[in-house]
């Protein structure tokens, strides 16, 4: 602002003058800002973050209940219990056919190692835009030794563009992870569960083999 200042050459200020050096230093402003973005490259980094992020305690008068078996009975965030591949046996969920449906899948599948439910509270997360993050909903281990960050998602989200965004940047950390010192030696992936392909899955190949997921895994 000073030096936009000094260079106009008159000090005899009118409601009319003063509207278009409004202009000219909006002009200005914005044409410096569209410069500096293109020549900016964004380089994310990568940060470990370890996994579980430590016991957790339940609201005041909460309980754990559990496990139902229909979609009329869910009630989201509430605590169940019975997950023997979690690594918290107690788990809440945001939705049923996104989450619920999708842990239990991940529990009784034969080729999952372990499973662990992501809450945004304590959990990684990643950036699809330089201002914009995610959580994901799950990691999970399978018996191939890969480790998949996985996202239950509605149906609507296969034609969603903000869906489609998060996809591309997890799909893109996966690949990165290769050459990441401190993942040196294990395998990544990355899955969208919508949920009709939970629910016609019997298994975690089945949801595999429905969903197009990535890996880093030769």
């Amino acid at each position: 602002m000073p030096k936009f200042m000094q260079a106009v050459p008159f000090s005899g200020w009118t409601v009319k003058s003063l509207a278009s050096a409004r202009n000219e230093l909006e002009k200005l402003v914005r044409t410096y800002i569209n410069e500096a973005l293109r020549a900016t490259r964004e380089v994310p980094s990568i940060r470990p973050t370890a996994m579980p992020g430590g016991a957790y305690t339940l609201p005041l008068g909460e309980q754990i209940y559990d496990q139902i078996q229909t979609p009329a009975d869910f009630v989201a965030r509430r605590v169940y219990r019975g997950w023997f591949k979690s690594l918290y046996a107690e788990e809440s969920f945001d939705s049923y056919s996104g989450e619920y449906a999708l842990a239990r899948l991940l529990n009784t599948s034969p080729n999952i190692v372990w499973w662990h439910r992501l809450h945004s509270r304590k959990s990684g997360f990643i950036y699809y835009t330089a201002k914009d993050r995610y959580f994901p909903d799950f990691v999970a281990l399978d018996t191939d030794g890969v480790h998949w960050i996985i996202e239950g998602k509605s149906e609507r989200g296969r034609d969603d563009a903000t869906v489609q965004a998060k996809r591309k940047a997890a799909e893109a950390l996966v690949r990165r992870l290769v050459a990441e010192e401190a993942y040196a030696g294990q395998k990544w992936g990355y899955l969208i569960a919508y949920e009709k392909d939970t629910e016609r899955a019997d298994s975690w190949n089945d949801l595999k083999a429905f969903s197009n997921p990535v890996s880093n895994a030769l």
